[in-house]
């Protein structure tokens, strides 16, 4: 929320301080419109980050998880399935490449919530 609020009033205070630049208005303003923009910035650096930090996290224990459910199914299979019921290289593959996406759409299943909600905000402003 704090990045995402952080981002629209970024865009906000360099529209400010490029009106600035064409009005001639006093230094002051324009100084306190780039201080504006560069707190943004941070607010955006740090808490892109964190969230980033944690939802990786998330989504490697979602993976960790998964891989030990498919570890211990995989014992638990009974040997007169049949060869390739449960060979080691459809296993290894569910285990590396479909496991993944998990870890993939623990960072960007929340712009699904966010991306809307930011873009109605944009249009109300109308930036």
């Amino acid at each position: 929320l704090a990045s995402s609020t952080a981002r629209i009033v970024q865009a906000l205070a360099l529209g400010m301080l490029l009106e600035t630049f064409e009005s001639k208005n006093t230094r002051n303003q324009g100084y306190m419109w780039a201080g504006v923009l560069v707190l943004c910035g941070a607010v955006v650096l740090f808490e892109h980050h964190h969230v980033f930090f944690m939802t990786w996290r998330k989504g490697m224990q979602l993976r960790i998880a998964s891989v030990a459910a498919i570890y211990s199914k995989t014992l638990r299979l009974n040997s007169t399935a049949g060869v390739e019921a449960a060979s080691s290289g459809r296993v290894m593959n569910i285990a590396s490449n479909d496991v993944e996406r998990f870890l993939l759409a623990s960072l960007f299943v929340s712009y699904l919530f966010w991306a809307p909600i930011q873009s109605m905000a944009i249009l109300g402003l109308g930036i």
